[in-house]
């Protein structure tokens, strides 16, 4: 006997209602188990923003220290871009621009490009003191103002150095530390350049991820 269709639209309103329930329920239940006031699990262990594999932040119109304005397209040619945030007045990153100065030299003729972008707000760190510190030091690679600090934010960065090594796609294949030992006297892993070395071999990246340690950022609540 064919069920009335008053009926069968009973029969739908109460599955509906069930179904309802039931993710009420599971909400409920995962909401009991969530600090009160916490953001949602990152997809990463150490970055709350991005997840290896996902697409580069794009960056737009960045001022430079040569007072030409870059965008993450202007760099479309590498195979690799190595994007590092430092500050001018950070001891970690004055420890570590002796290495990044000798792996740019290194991967130089690979064309892979190291970009830096600081987001410090400090008067002490403007444009002027930046290209003194680049001059003085030697960088060889584009070293961009982002005082907006948005570029940082979108990237999860939260100290300084830390590095993301993006693939000829421009996704994230790295992110995190430049190698294993802050005073570089007993370096065992170089994080970006092992992972630089695999993007270009075509050899998976190995770890993707790992804890940058250096000058917390600053950000304008």
């Amino acid at each position: 006997m064919p069920t009335p269709p008053r009926f069968r639209r009973s029969l739908s309103v109460f599955r509906i209602h069930r179904i309802t329930l039931v993710l009420a329920a599971l909400v409920g239940s995962l909401g009991a188990n969530w600090p009160a006031g916490a953001d949602p699990v990152p997809r990463s262990k150490f970055n709350r923003e991005l997840a290896v594999g996902d697409p580069a932040p794009d960056f737009e119109g960045l001022l430079g220290i040569d007072g030409r304005r870059q965008s993450l397209s202007n760099f479309g040619d590498a195979p690799v871009l190595v994007v590092v945030f430092m500050r001018n007045l950070c001891p970690t990153t004055h420890q570590y621009e002796p290495r990044l100065r000798s792996f740019a030299k290194e991967f130089a003729n690979d064309k892979v490009q190291v970009v830096a972008i600081s987001v410090s707000r400090n008067p002490a760190e403007g444009l002027d003191r930046m290209a003194a510190r680049a001059k003085d030091k030697q960088y060889a690679w584009p070293y961009l103002m982002d005082d907006s600090q948005f570029t940082g934010r979108q990237y999860g960065a939260t100290v300084t150095p830390q590095f993301f090594v993006l693939d000829r796609d421009r996704k994230i294949a790295y992110m995190g530390a430049f190698d294993d030992d802050l005073k570089g006297t007993v370096v065992k892993r170089q994080y970006v350049a092992e992972a630089v070395r695999n993007l270009l071999a075509g050899k998976p990246v190995d770890p993707v991820d790992t804890l940058a340690k250096g000058c917390e950022i600053e950000y304008a609540k």
